[in-house]
């Protein structure tokens, strides 16, 4: 099964990354590096949030679900990750 969710992953990776170019000569906002207007715009497909049940405190999450963190960004970021 790691087999088949790692070859999951890698097609998520190559769709977004055909569907949403980075360095493209049309992006204005790029202060924050080249790779910064990409992260917007697959953020805006994939969200930003999620919320995964919890049941007598375990993850409520059928056989085949996953949840995978992204990070969109290419350079080096800080990125904080919140478990409430």
């Amino acid at each position: 099964m790691k087999m088949l969710i790692r070859y999951v992953r890698t097609d998520m990776e190559s769709i977004f990354n055909h569907l949403i170019k980075e360095r493209e000569p049309y992006y204005e906002h790029t202060l924050e590096g080249w790779d910064d207007m990409p992260a917007h715009a697959k953020a805006t497909i994939i969200g930003v949030s999620l919320t995964i049940p919890i049941t007598e405190g375990r993850l409520n999450m059928g056989i085949w679900q996953e949840f995978t963190f992204v990070s969109s960004a290419t350079m080096e970021a800080v990125v904080r990750l919140w478990l409430l």
